[in-house]
């Protein structure tokens, strides 16, 4: 079962997410809430971090603690304003381990053509069968924790997922009921810009989903956001809200699924979808 903490700094809408799967703990957090993030038991652990930007990601480990190699990149690299960072909770990971994570990560991340600050493809070392055993399962329990609870898949392609062949997209039926209201859209994309328009621009469910909102460019995570979003290659990545925010939309229907999901966990709410 996952145990999810969630840290609201006073006075704004920073926040910081813990989860803790036995025997992983995973912290996701802003770059801005470095100073909070010291004093979380989690970041005085040996671990994994990836660093997220608008358009890069980097892949580092710590053998001691984490948080003294991320105030190292607060200094060195300036792209970056989010973090995702895991280990043990019991703090026991050993190196042969976080050098096997490490490199398994910046080798799915390079053959899905994502693009990192690497400069190398991390460490190798001797790693035995156990360890190594362990590590792949901890690394299983935290893609399915991103992707299941957070809504987060750190390897799906932007562009990839944009290609959806219009003619099947558009004869897709979808219906929804949420609180009594009901939609109806001929695709996904359509019915989850529908409903997230209708949900976010009503301050009794908005307040609830602060931490879905971002002043910047929305993302995979925070998905309503302040300005308009477009990949490299030039494709629109979000749509305009009635309210002039705009809305990440780029998912594939599994992951809008997974959307529809998260946002009814944090409001408590339940969104009834069907497909024809």
């Amino acid at each position: 079962m996952t145990k999810h903490i969630f840290i609201s700094k006073e006075g704004n809408d920073n926040s910081i997410s813990v989860f803790n799967i036995e025997p992983v703990v995973i912290v996701i957090a802003d770059r801005k809430d470095l100073s909070t993030i010291s004093k979380l038991e989690e970041a005085h652990i040996p671990g994994i971090y990836i660093l997220l930007g608008e358009d890069k990601r980097y892949v580092g480990q710590a053998s001691g603690e984490i948080i003294n190699r991320l105030l190292q990149h607060d200094k060195n690299k300036d792209w970056w304003h989010k973090v995702i960072f895991f280990g043990r909770e019991d703090g026991h990971l050993d190196k042969s381990q976080t050098d096997y994570l490490e490199n398994k990560l910046i080798t799915k991340f390079n053959d899905m053509g994502l693009p990192l600050d690497n400069g190398t493809a991390g460490n190798l070392s001797y790693i035995d069968k156990l360890s190594k055993s362990k590590a792949n399962e901890m690394l299983s329990i935290v893609e399915d924790t991103l992707l299941n609870v957070v809504n987060l898949d750190l390897f799906e392609v932007e562009d990839d997922v944009q290609a959806v062949d219009p003619l099947i997209e558009e004869n897709l039926g979808v219906y929804i009921r949420f609180n009594g209201q009901s939609f109806t859209q001929n695709s996904a994309r359509k019915a989850y810009g529908q409903l997230m328009e209708y949900i976010f621009t009503k301050p009794i469910y908005r307040e609830k989903l602060s931490q879905f909102i971002t002043d910047g460019k929305p993302t995979t995570v925070e998905f309503v956001g302040q300005f308009e979003k477009i990949s490299d290659r030039g494709v629109k990545l979000t749509r305009e809200l009635k309210n002039g925010e705009h809305l990440y939309v780029n998912f594939s229907r599994s992951a809008i699924e997974n959307k529809f999901n998260l946002v009814a966990d944090q409001l408590g709410m339940p969104i009834e979808v069907s497909f024809s």
